[in-house]
């Protein structure tokens, strides 16, 4: 997802916490075991290793800052991932012609 886009960032209301109010340069933050945090650093393949590349991509295109940009729900029920999910799921399901 990375860092918001200064249009976003402008009208955050907490944004004072986050970003520079003069540069909007990210400020530092740590974890609450002391280590920084360092926004957009991190991939989530990297995040996700080994996860279904589909299911990725499928994520990659829900976590878009900007609304207009952001995959649609229609467009989400139409992905690869769901559709092949859809299908698994469809084909584990036994037809009333083979139940006892």
């Amino acid at each position: 997802l990375g860092i918001p886009p200064e249009e976003i960032r402008k009208s955050a209301p907490r944004k004072k916490y986050f970003f520079d109010e003069d540069t909007g340069v990210v400020k530092s933050c740590n974890t609450a075991k002391g280590r920084p945090i360092r926004p957009g650093t991190k991939s989530l393949v990297s995040e996700l290793k080994g996860a279904d590349p589909s299911f990725v991509d499928f994520l990659e295109k829900c976590f878009v800052w900007e609304k207009e940009k952001r995959m649609k729900p229609e467009e989400a029920l139409e992905h690869e991932w769901i559709t092949e999910a859809s299908k698994q799921v469809t084909a584990s399901i036994p037809s009333e012609s083979t139940s006892p």
